[in-house]
């Protein structure tokens, strides 16, 4: 029930449960960089799954202190989301991807770019 019972949390075979280093900055500024830091390694962990042939979902929605009490993390401790991976029915299927010519252009736009439909 932590998840609002979101069927990927309760099928999923993992669910990664991305916490925060609430201390980190950004290059001595001050800036709490922590969720553009947790954000990037979220989305490599979900472009690794995909390569792996896995399915992955990205879940925001969640009542982080029945979370934080479940897994057990301290209160200082933010839990930003939720990664749930694996192979079941309940994941979002895999997009095929585009060819690179259509998603990359280099050094000017390129007609041949596509805007997803």
């Amino acid at each position: 029930m932590a998840a609002f019972n979101h069927p990927h949390v309760r099928t999923a075979p993992v669910v990664i449960v991305c916490c925060a280093r609430i201390h980190s900055h950004v290059s001595g500024t001050g800036r709490r960089s922590f969720t553009g830091d947790l954000a990037a390694a979220i989305q490599t962990m979900v472009l690794t799954a995909a390569d792996l042939g896995l399915h992955s979902s990205w879940i925001y929605g969640f009542r982080e202190p029945d979370v934080r009490r479940v897994v057990g993390v301290p209160d200082d401790v933010p839990v930003v989301a939720l990664l749930c991976l694996g192979f079941q029915d309940g994941l979002a299927e895999l997009v095929e991807r585009r060819p690179r010519e259509e998603a990359i252009a280099w050094d000017r736009w390129s007609a041949r770019a596509k805007i997803a439909p």
